[in-house]
């Protein structure tokens, strides 16, 4: 596996691409005199970004971290952190949801038939972000588990229209930032021709418990009793 890694990362020690890659984080991690007059313009300082993330723009990253390594070997000394740090911090401005290793966005709980799922941020790019992980899980969905495949389809569960979009802006799970109408839209059609064998027990449980509570007939009769009289 090592000799396969090396003739990987000597295959690719010629190629600009990954020498750019390693010099765009770096002007964002430290600043640079030298201005690149490729991104004079914020638009493209934007459009290199949303690039990077698409999935069939990827690099290894051990090939940009072998790289990262050969070139400055003593990276500490020169007062620079790891590659996986550099990359980070050019990424971090694009963590819009601010999602943090205590704070899930996938730890969803129901408890006496109320769902609780934390607040998912929804504006203009969060569909090529979302759909681009999806794309990078169903291409190892048979060696690591589709995280965001299952949420997102959690997600169409309980999203048909807009005013669907709507209740969920009020009880504080969406914090959209686009039409109603369009984030129901997306959400419906981003799992379209997507496979997903199975879907993990948890989330199936919590599926199961929801619609019982909904087919119990003493929750639809006091759901009926309170839209009808106790407006």
């Amino acid at each position: 596996m090592e000799n396969l890694k090396l003739q990987y990362l000597k295959s690719f020690f010629t190629r600009f691409d990954a020498c750019f890659i390693i010099e765009h984080f770096l002007r964002y991690y430290k600043t640079w005199v030298e201005i690149d007059p490729l991104l004079l313009q914020p638009w493209l300082t934007n459009d290199v970004a949303l690039d990077m993330i698409l999935l069939e723009n990827q690099f290894p990253f051990f090939v940009l971290e072998g790289l990262y390594n050969l070139a400055i070997p003593h990276h500490e000394t020169l007062d620079l952190p790891s590659f996986l740090n550099v990359a980070f911090n050019y990424f971090k401005p694009h963590n819009q949801q601010n999602i943090r290793p205590e704070k899930s966005l996938l730890d969803l709980k129901i408890h006496e038939g109320v769902l609780r799922m934390p607040c998912f941020k929804v504006h203009s790019s969060t569909k090529i972000f979302i759909r681009n992980i999806i794309a990078f899980e169903q291409c190892h969905h048979l060696c690591s588990p589709n995280y965001i495949t299952e949420y997102i389809m959690i997600l169409d569960f309980l999203i048909n229209t807009g005013k669907d979009v709507n209740i969920l802006v009020e009880k504080k799970i969406l914090v959209n930032l686009l039409d109603d109408d369009a984030v129901a839209t997306m959400v419906n059609n981003l799992c379209c021709n997507v496979t997903l064998p199975y879907i993990k027990s948890g989330y199936r449980s919590l599926c199961d418990e929801l619609n019982g509570f909904y087919e119990n007939p003493r929750n639809k009769y006091k759901a009926i009793f309170i839209h009808d009289y106790l407006r």
